[in-house]
C-alpha cells in the first residue's frame, strides 16, 4: 500500500497531520470514454483523404494522449499539411463521435462512488473543451466532474505538468492533493512531472501494458475494481 510520509503544519496549533490526497483527476479518451474507434477511424480517414496513403494503425495512434495538431504534425511534412490533417479530422471525428463513443463500463458508478466518499473529481484532456464537454453532456455524465479542463486551459501540454498545474490551480487546491489517472505514456509523464502520484489504466486500447510499465506508473490497473482500491490506497 502507497504511503505518504509528508506533512502539512496547521500554524494556529502548529500541529501535523498527515497529508490527504483527495481530487482525482482524470484523462478523458481511453480513460473515462472509450473513444478508440473513433479517434481510429478519423485517423485512417484523415491520412488516407490529404496524404493519399495508408499509415499502420500503430503510427497513427502512438501519439494519442497529446493535443491533436502535435499528433497531426508527426504525420505531416510540413505546417500547411498538418492544418489540413486537422481539418478533415476533426470534420469526420465530429461527424459520427456519437455512434463511436462511448462511457468505458463502470466509469460513471465509480465517479459516483468517489464523490460519496468526499473526493473531487476533475476531467484534464488534451482534446478541445468544448468538444470534451459535449461529449459527457451527451452520455449524462459532466456534472459529476468539478471541472473539464480542455487543450486550451493550458499553455503546455502533457506531457507537460502545466495541465496538472493549471487544473489544480482552478479547483483553488493545492497540487499535492491530487492524483492523475490516465491510459497513455504522456499522462503518466505529466504525474511524474508534476511530482503526484499517477494511476495508469489499461483499458484505453491505445497502448500496450508493456508500454505503461516503462513509464512506471505508481499503480497500473486493469478494471475499475481495481482502480477504485488504488484511489483509496493512494489518498485518504
Amino acid at each position: 500500500m502507497y504511503k505518504d510520509s509528508r506533512k502539512t503544519t496547521d500554524q494556529n496549533s502548529e500541529t501535523s497531520q498527515a497529508l490527504i490526497r483527495d481530487v482525482v483527476l482524470f484523462d478523458l479518451d481511453g480513460t473515462v470514454l472509450d473513444t478508440h474507434d473513433a479517434i481510429l477511424d478519423s485517423m485512417r480517414f484523415a491520412t488516407q483523404k490529404v496524404l493519399n496513403k495508408t499509415i499502420p494503425d500503430e503510427v497513427l495512434v502512438a501519439e494519442v494522449g497529446q493535443p491533436l495538431v502535435t499528433q497531426m504534425r508527426t504525420l505531416a511534412p510540413d505546417e500547411e499539411t498538418a492544418q489540413k490533417l486537422l481539418g478533415v479530422y476533426r470534420a469526420r471525428n465530429e461527424e459520427d463521435l456519437d455512434q463511436k463513443t462511448k462511457p468505458f463500463s463502470g466509469i460513471e458508478t465509480l465517479v459516483r462512488s468517489l464523490a460519496e466518499e468526499g473526493y473531487i473529481s476533475a476531467i484534464v484532456t488534451s482534446k478541445r473543451e468544448s468538444l470534451a464537454t459535449t461529449s459527457l453532456k451527451s452520455f449524462g455524465m459532466y456534472e459529476l466532474f468539478a471541472r473539464v479542463n480542455g487543450m486550451e486551459s493550458s499553455v503546455g501540454h502533457k506531457p507537460d505538468p502545466d495541465p496538472l498545474i493549471q487544473a489544480a490551480g482552478d479547483l483553488e487546491v493545492s497540487l499535492e492533493r491530487c492524483i492523475y489517472i490516465g491510459d497513455s505514456p504522456f499522462d503518466i509523464q505529466a504525474a511524474h512531472a508534476a511530482q503526484i502520484p499517477c494511476i495508469g489504466v489499461t483499458w484505453g486500447g491505445f497502448f500496450s501494458r508493456e508500454v505503461l510499465e516503462r513509464e512506471k506508473p505508481t499503480v497500473l490497473v486493469e478494471t475499475m475494481s481495481e482502480l477504485h482500491d488504488a484511489i483509496k490506497q493512494l489518498t485518504k
